[in-house]
């Protein structure tokens, strides 16, 4: 990639939200749903996977907040990294975290659908997730190994499309990648969460995949076994899982338990 494509990739991943990093120290949101709802407990440091980091920087504007995908999440789990709280977009990272006793319990706090994004106008004109096997549609999905990639393909397969994976001139590590190239242009279409597509409102088209389709998607939260701040981190969890925590889950497009 040139210089500037590198520039212009990065820029619009921070106009839409995209930041790996996010440290937020500041006066809290003045959003009428902040204001109505309140914040999550403070004094945690938090583990969340891309698609939820929005959210949990809103309702925890006094935390440590560090994104990244699945794979870097439970990477950095598993070699100790400080921090008190795991939230992540699949239920298999947190339940093989678990199983190796590195978290306590994972709690199921939103579930999460897939959808087709093309770019605003859907210049290739995808109708439907069988249009993405046309030959020429330039598609970008998630790498295998990514939590993205595997509902995609999921997905695909139940829909006897899965010939549209010779498209993809791209396999992005994470979901914000496939969002930043949908946006740019650089992809007829990519297959994202729905909580995606809603935050990126009009900068992309949706198109709807068919429920008989859809694999599970289960956004789950775990307090880290060496949690420095193991009480802060049990009720963090449980903001989540109650009613203001669902709330901001709602308001960004998550459906709740």
């Amino acid at each position: 990639m040139s210089v500037r494509g590198a520039v212009r990739l990065a820029a619009v991943a921070v106009l839409i939200g995209l930041g790996a990093i996010i440290v937020r120290a500041t006066s809290p949101s003045t959003s009428s749903t902040s204001l109505s709802i309140g914040h999550a407990p403070s004094g945690v440091s938090v583990l969340v996977a891309s698609p939820l980091a929005p959210v949990v920087a809103e309702m925890a504007p006094f935390d440590r907040i560090s994104s990244g995908t699945a794979d870097a999440l439970a990477a950095q789990v598993i070699e100790g990294v400080p921090a008190d709280v795991l939230v992540a977009a699949d239920s298999a990272t947190a339940d093989a975290l678990h199983a190796k006793g590195l978290t306590g319990p994972p709690a199921v706090i939103a579930h999460d659908r897939l959808v087709i994004i093309t770019p605003s106008g859907n210049p290739a004109r995808i109708h439907s997730i069988a249009d993405l096997a046309r030959p020429g549609v330039r598609l970008v999905i998630g790498s295998p190994g990514s939590a993205i990639g595997r509902y995609t393909r999921q997905a695909l397969a139940q829909s006897h499309a899965s010939a549209a994976l010779g498209n993809a001139v791209q396999q992005a590590a994470d979901a914000a990648t496939i969002t930043t190239a949908v946006v740019l242009g650089d992809a007829d279409a990519g297959i994202a969460y729905a909580s995606q597509a809603h935050a990126l409102g009009a900068k992309v088209h949706v198109v709807s995949i068919p429920t008989s389709a859809q694999p599970v998607i289960s956004d789950t939260a775990a307090v880290l076994a060496k949690a420095p701040h193991p009480a802060s981190a049990l009720a963090f969890v449980g903001y989540l899982t109650g009613p203001n925590g669902r709330a901001y889950l709602r308001r960004f497009g998550f459906a709740v338990p």
